[in-house]
């Protein structure tokens, strides 16, 4: 079906999956922790759809789409960013979580490749 849609070959379909495979991995790790959480007696919706909200805004930055090394996972309201990226991505990707709706604190592990360090951001309200 994906291939009828897309009207793409077999080995098209298989390069443009091996070129995003980081991104593919990231969607489906978000997918499978989804899963656990709106199971009885998972967590509950909430972190799952601020956790979307987050991949969406960073998927629509150019800034940040595509952002090799970058990690993000919300839990309990706590957007946790990690990973290694250029300092002004993950200002962006900062700001970006501090803004998403259902994200109270932005937990920023993201080493910064030409900046400064790490810490903890409260959302501006």
């Amino acid at each position: 079906m994906i291939r009828r849609t897309l009207r793409m070959t077999l080995p098209a379909l298989a390069a443009l999956a091996w070129r995003n495979r980081d991104e593919l991995a990231e969607w489906a790790g978000f997918g499978f922790r989804a899963l656990l959480a709106l199971a009885p007696g998972g967590d509950g919706p909430d972190d799952v759809k601020a956790e979307a909200r987050l991949r969406y805004a960073l998927a629509r930055d150019r800034r940040t789409r595509r952002a090799p090394g970058l990690r993000v996972a919300v839990r309990g309201g706590v957007a946790s960013l990690d990973g290694v990226v250029a300092s002004d991505v993950a200002d962006v990707a900062v700001a970006l979580a501090e803004g998403v709706e259902g994200v109270g604190l932005v937990d920023d592990r993201i080493r910064r490749v030409g900046g400064p360090g790490a810490g903890l951001s409260r959302r501006a309200r």
